[in-house]
């Protein structure tokens, strides 16, 4: 389970965090992401922000690679260890159309990855096929030679 903590305060919603449960960089936080944004709109809110602070210095590239991929926009201070993102919710017709292209996207790069492993396991099954029959090859040639 993946969750976004989150308040509404004057008509927008601002996250106030997003605990790790050791399954990051598999998609489970963009999935929650989108769902958020989607309740949001649905509820007709303004925007969606969250502080970035000190204390996030350490993972700071991560969230600004998880809030971009995810549409939003990035203020960081001149020391880039801490700042603010926004998501204005105000156009959602066209924030729905990136977030379904980016899906789209994803789609098709797993789509790909998965062409890439079957043919990758049929080289490892010719491979494994070459082997056997050289092996067999060698017997005959100790055999008779």
């Amino acid at each position: 389970m993946f969750r976004i903590i989150f308040k509404v305060e004057h008509c927008s919603v601002h996250i106030t965090d997003i605990p790790l449960i050791g399954c990051e960089n598999k998609g489970y936080g963009s999935v929650a992401m989108r769902t958020l944004i989607k309740h949001s709109i649905n509820k007709g809110y303004l925007g969606i922000t969250r502080l970035l602070s000190y204390r996030d210095k350490d993972h700071i590239s991560r969230l600004i690679s998880f809030y971009a991929k995810n549409s939003f926009d990035i203020k960081l201070n001149s020391k880039k260890d801490s700042g603010y993102i926004q998501l204005g919710l105000t156009n959602p017709s066209e924030l729905l159309r990136k977030l379904t292209e980016r899906i789209t996207l994803l789609e098709h790069k797993l789509e790909e990855q998965q062409q890439k492993e079957k043919y990758l396991q049929a080289t490892i099954e010719s491979l494994e096929h070459n082997i056997a029959n050289e092996s067999k090859f060698v017997k005959f040639l100790k055999t008779y030679f």
